[in-house]
């Protein structure tokens, strides 16, 4: 029997991925699962003939790109340098997809804050302009300003009040880190609007976002990694949750290589920063923030396979939804020595891709059984059309001769009627 293919939709430039390391680990998982797991780009498609040129790794190293199969469910696994191309590709509906298009960072805000079950952990988010920044200044000794639809903490900015004037932490979209102080609002504004404008990821619009006091290590910002996915039987499960702590005066805890940030055991932090009981009741209100979230993404945007969502928890043991990432890394799990969790990582969109295949293969078959029994059914009707014309016939022959008995009885017996009585034989002698 042939083995599912599952093609994971994602940039490259010329033979080089963004993620090869989990692009190689997430082909290994599926192989493990008897699936054919394969890497292309949209111009890599061939829909002529059905083929796409994709990519798997080669035991010493590097991509071999060869003509395989046509993928039964594709991840979109693309991240960034979106192309119009991409997007007719994806609007196509040429291939099945285990996870839906979501939406722009400050679209989602507004789903989130409409949603009765997850508006409680919502912070104060609006679209950045210089009199709304103004205001949230003005209102929060803390507020960050990030891109609308940026990804792996590019062009984020902390503004904190210190005093009569104002610090600045600032992450370009370069990946440099900016340390600026402000003796003024007016000054701090002008100088916002223009860096806004120089690091515009996308659509070019930014969010202002009320800002929590998250050092829960001294002068490194953390932030709790909650990792939500769809398992093998199409449900929500909980795989892991990891908190990330950033390096030091940086804005963001992202984990990317050089910006000095790390990663701990989830539960061994909350419980030795808060106590048992408190990181008990944190642990449980990030998972149910969790699926209140899918829950609520699924009912404005339909079926979705993960999600890695950023969570604050203050000094104070609140917790908050920052942002939640519809394709997010999973390496975390690997900086905090739970392996275990990451191969779970791994496999559940694989599973899931595998669920989804088996559930078009299934339907497929129950069409084709409907349509034979459609066919069938036709069949058997103009059979039952053509056998009531002959049955209506001949009961209308039958009435005629009964017509006949009658009036025989009744009128000279001569050959003029239409047929003559069964007694009697045409041309008999009387």
């Amino acid at each position: 029997m042939r083995r599912t293919t599952i093609g994971v939709l994602t940039y490259r430039d010329n033979k080089r991925f963004m993620e090869p390391d989990y692009f190689r680990d997430l082909i290994r998982e599926g192989r493990k699962l008897e699936a054919d797991v394969y890497l292309f780009s949209h111009q890599d498609v061939q829909h002529e003939r059905k083929k796409v040129y994709g990519f798997v790794p080669n035991a010493g190293g590097g991509w071999s790109r060869r003509e395989l199969p046509w993928p039964d469910i594709v991840i979109d696994r693309f991240r960034s340098h979106w192309t119009p191309a991409l997007t007719q590709l994806r609007e196509s509906n040429c291939f099945r997809y285990a996870n839906n298009h979501f939406t722009f960072k400050s679209e989602a805000t507004k789903l989130y804050t409409a949603s009765e079950a997850v508006r409680k952990w919502v912070p104060e988010t609006e679209l950045c302009s210089p009199e709304t920044l103004r205001r949230f200044l003005q209102r929060h000794r803390i507020v960050y300003v990030k891109p609308a639809n940026g990804t792996g903490g590019f062009g984020v900015m902390k503004i904190a009040r210190r005093g009569t004037g104002y610090l600045v932490q600032a992450r370009e979209k370069k990946s440099a880190l900016r340390l600026l102080e402000f003796g003024s609002l007016q000054a701090l504004l002008v100088w916002t609007l223009a860096w806004t404008r120089s690091q515009s990821i996308r659509s070019g619009r930014f969010l202002v976002q009320m800002g929590l006091d998250t050092e829960l290590v001294p002068g490194r910002v953390a932030d709790v990694r909650v990792l939500i996915q769809k398992n093998g039987d199409g449900e929500w499960q909980l795989t892991g949750k990891a908190l990330r702590i950033g390096g030091r005066n940086s804005p963001t805890t992202n984990l990317l290589r050089g910006r000095g940030g790390t990663a701990v055991p989830f539960d061994a932090f909350m419980r030795g920063r808060f106590g048992a009981e408190q990181a008990g009741r944190i642990g449980r209100e990030c998972d149910a923030l969790a699926f209140a979230v899918v829950a609520a993404i699924e009912e404005r945007f339909g079926p979705m396979m993960e999600f890695g969502l950023d969570v604050g928890v203050d000094k104070k043991g609140r917790v908050w939804l920052l942002e939640a990432n519809p394709k997010p890394s999973r390496d975390v799990f690997l900086k905090t020595g739970e392996t275990g969790i990451y191969v779970t990582a791994l496999r559940r969109p694989i599973e899931y891709a595998l669920y989804l295949a088996r559930r078009a293969k299934d339907a497929e078959a129950a069409s084709a059984v409907t349509a034979a029994k459609e066919n069938a059914d036709g069949m058997a009707a103009t059979d039952g059309q053509r056998d009531g014309s002959e049955a209506g016939e001949l009961a209308r022959v039958s009435a005629l001769v009964a017509k006949g008995d009658t009036e025989g009885d009744t009128e000279d017996d001569t050959e003029g009627g239409a047929f003559p009585p069964p007694h009697r034989s045409v041309g008999a002698k009387k």
